[in-house]
């Protein structure tokens, strides 16, 4: 072997690749921890009230559909079903435009559960969606209702 030195020819993401490399051997320390990092960001209010109030209002009417009402009365009934399958459609559209960081932010909300409210019936045969949307009305949504009320609250602040 001759000692021919050929040129190290990277695309942009291997010179970053490169970078990092270099960089993983010099002592990094983050200067701010998660929590910290998370209260420098900011956060458009209102860009972030206007799928929370959705969330909120939308939730307020499945409980005003459902108050009093047994399965028997809501399956019996095609109006209130459609209505109520409606409001989850829209809680779902509305959590899927809240910003992944504020999802960090505000982890004690069930976000995954919350966005996956329309996928749950969907995914369920046509003969069980009235009772999966039944048990999402009178279970989940009673339980995450007060939690997004809180939410916009604090940041109403």
């Amino acid at each position: 072997m001759t000692g021919k030195v050929f040129p190290l020819v990277l695309s942009y993401n291997g010179r970053r690749h490169l970078e990092d490399i270099v960089q993983a051997g010099r002592k990094k320390t983050a200067p701010y921890s998660l929590r910290q990092t998370l209260e420098m960001i900011p956060i458009s209010v209102r860009n972030l009230r206007e799928p929370l109030n959705i969330i909120l209002e939308e939730s307020a009417k499945v409980a005003d559909l459902m108050r009093d009402k047994s399965f028997e009365e809501f399956s019996c009934d095609p109006a209130t079903y459609e209505q109520v399958v409606s409001c989850i459609q829209r809680i779902d559209e509305a959590a899927h435009g809240i910003p992944t960081i504020v999802r960090v932010k505000y982890a004690l909300l069930p976000w995954k559960e919350i966005a996956a409210l329309k996928a749950e019936f969907m995914a369920a045969d046509a003969h069980l969606r009235p009772r999966v949307v039944w048990k999402i009305s009178t279970e989940a949504l009673p339980r995450i209702r007060p939690l997004v009320a809180s939410l916009i609250e604090e940041i109403e602040k």
